[in-house]
């Protein structure tokens, strides 16, 4: 019984968490007429992300492949790099029949909504063996690199969201996969 009282409690508290935004700056949320909350004080936020879907990554192609073979845990040898900074690991690319293929279905089976919303779930690590951050954002395996060199200085979590976001929007509307690592090594793909 105690077990189950505990068990409830900590669904509660979970539920009140999932409800409740979280202020990491000096950002001013507020629920729109729908009950969403929607960031007030940076409403040119939309319009940052709709500018940004028109510029491809600022990296070159060697740069992100040497910042995202950084940011990769080295026990994972199979993966994906597209033009845009999205890689996809897999787990055992040997027994993929068609990598690029596999790659381009992934990433559309696990589209997240439109660029524009903010309601993305995403994850960032800030890297420690390379300048930079990986995303997470709705797909087992799919990340996204962000160079600060492709934002303004001292980005937000939300910014470095919503760019990642539009790197990966733009893999998905045109992907172009550049790289492709398994244990036999790194295949530059033209």
């Amino acid at each position: 019984m105690k077990l189950l009282l505990l068990f409830l409690i900590s669904l509660s508290l979970i539920a009140i968490n999932c409800n409740t935004p979280i202020d990491n700056s000096e950002k001013s949320l507020k629920p729109n007429k729908n009950n969403q909350f929607e960031n007030t004080a940076n409403s040119s936020l939309d319009t940052e992300i709709q500018t940004n879907l028109k510029t491809e990554s600022k990296l070159s192609e060697q740069e992100l492949l040497s910042n995202i073979q950084e940011a990769i845990i080295p026990s994972y040898k199979d993966w994906v790099i597209m033009k845009n900074g999205t890689y996809i690991i897999f787990d055992n690319i040997d027994t993929v029949t068609n990598i690029s293929k596999s790659a381009i279905q992934l990433l559309r089976k696990y589209k997240p909504k439109t660029a524009a919303e903010h309601n993305w779930d995403y994850s960032i690590t800030d890297l420690d063996k390379t300048e930079g951050w990986s995303v997470f954002g709705n797909g087992y395996g799919i990340y996204n690199y962000v160079h600060p060199k492709e934002l303004t200085e001292n980005p937000s979590a939300e910014q470095i969201a919503a760019f990642a976001k539009v790197k990966r929007t733009l893999d998905e509307n045109n992907p172009k996969i550049i790289y492709i690592n398994s244990k036999n090594g790194l295949i530059r793909v033209k």
